[in-house]
């Protein structure tokens, strides 16, 4: 397959699409470009399709379909005579040339360039999947462990989906994936206290639920799309209340001088402001805030209220009903609903710290030098490449990577500079 060096990605999303449709292109222009080893427990944009306990797949994509595995096509660092190049053969799998293969593109044009929904997304990368599949290595199995051979190479072991036992060694991880929502011990497990897989997976339920009260905790788009599916299932008994620790939903920052930071970081002098004002501008326009159609949408819905506050305590009633214990500004106060939904951050390491042994997990701080893998102590450490300093064999983790690297590494806005970032390290002429 080209180079000796082998690359593992962890999770088939666009993020594993985008670097493996770069590093296609750079093979056929002659560099010596690492193996990728793509390892999937569902399918090719399976959080993406509605069957996987992320999304219904009928919301629309929250960014432009046009941020697609290519964006923003301004390749760099692989010299003047090749980077225009590179970019004009990703075009070929752009979301543009999707749509002229399915003869979808006047209609998308016509009707004005609207955002697809998610599960068109996910038919987009399967799209790009299979153009790729002579290029890339796929298992479709269940990671369950990860540990570092006497080599110092990763290795990745997973189930198939036939139920074998096996293992991938590499010479980099990435870790991809929206993490998991580790619910505290004050929030019981309950029949109707749910987190944001368990609601996708029956929010129809809802429907027929009769009058009831409903709370959503979290006001990122996670809690943004289960306030629109809510809305959409036509029970209008159905009282539905946000809580926010700022007593208020904001909308996403989405001008031109704020998006073309998500496109590029250095437009916006990203290395030249403080880890505050960094932190700021990612609060300000990604965590904690609703798109401006979500909001757009749920301005409309009649049963949707905020409430200040920040959930403390959760304590099962007689009954189905739940005490929600709730503070704001020093004062506590408790309320009675039917349903709550934890839609709070997720952690972007569970996954991983689940995976790893104590063997590994201590060789991994004794290389870099941190107290614990945790969000906040590796993301003043991620490299230019997007892994952690100071560890090898390289663990890139993008979703860590905004604060240091660049608000857009962390989702879909600019896919294209997150391959460069992640393969350079691998290449060779």
């Amino acid at each position: 397959m080209g180079g000796n060096k082998r690359l593992i990605i962890i999770g088939a999303g666009p993020k594993a699409m985008a670097i493996a449709a770069k590093n296609s292109v750079l093979r056929e222009m002659g560099f010596s470009v690492p193996e990728i080893h793509i390892i999937e427990r569902k399918g090719v944009g399976a959080n993406w399709t509605g069957d996987s306990g992320f999304t219904n797949g009928r919301l629309a994509l929250g960014t432009s379909p046009e941020k697609d595995v290519g964006f923003p096509y301004q390749s760099t660092g692989y010299g003047e005579s090749y980077n225009q190049i590179i970019d004009e053969r990703m075009q070929r799998y752009s979301w543009h040339s999707y749509l002229v293969a399915h003869s979808k593109y006047s209609d998308w044009v016509d009707r004005g360039r609207p955002a697809p929904c998610h599960r068109e997304w996910a038919s987009y990368l399967q799209w790009v999947c299979n153009l790729l599949c002579d290029s890339i290595k796929f298992y479709r199995g269940e990671v369950n462990q990860v540990s570092l051979s006497p080599e110092n190479r990763w290795v990745v072991g997973y189930q198939a989906t036939s139920g074998r036992v096996d293992a991938v060694e590499g010479d980099g991880i990435v870790l991809t994936g929206p993490g998991k929502i580790r619910l505290s011990e004050a929030i019981p497990v309950h029949d109707n206290v749910f987190t944001v897989e368990s609601f996708w997976r029956t929010y129809s339920r809802f429907r027929d639920a009769g009058p009831a009260k409903l709370a959503i905790v979290g006001t990122g788009e996670n809690a943004a799309a289960i306030a629109m599916a809510l809305s959409e299932v036509c029970n209008r008994d159905l009282q539905i209340t946000i809580l926010s620790p700022t007593g208020m939903a904001f909308s996403r920052g989405e001008s031109f001088r704020e998006n073309r930071v998500y496109s590029n970081a250095e437009s916006g002098r990203w290395n030249e402001l403080s880890v505050a004002d960094r932190k700021n501008f990612i609060y300000r326009t990604d965590r904690g805030v609703f798109s401006q159609y979500a909001q757009a949408v749920l301005d409309q819905a009649k049963n949707i209220e905020i409430e200040p506050g920040r959930l403390k305590k959760v304590v099962a009633e007689t009954g189905q009903s739940l005490k929600l214990e709730i503070e704001y500004d020093g004062h506590t106060k408790e309320t009675i609903h039917d349903f709550v939904v934890m839609a709070t951050g997720a952690d972007p390491l569970a996954f991983f710290r689940d995976l790893v042994d104590r063997k590994t997990s201590d060789e991994i701080r004794r290389q870099t030098g941190v107290d614990e893998l945790s969000p906040s102590v590796l993301e003043p450490v991620i490299e230019n490449d997007l892994s952690v300093r100071g560890l090898t064999p390289r663990l890139h983790l993008p979703m860590l990577s905004g604060v240091a690297q660049g608000p857009g590494f962390a989702n879909l806005s600019c896919l294209g500079r997150l391959s460069d970032r992640i393969l350079l390290p691998y290449l060779s002429v």
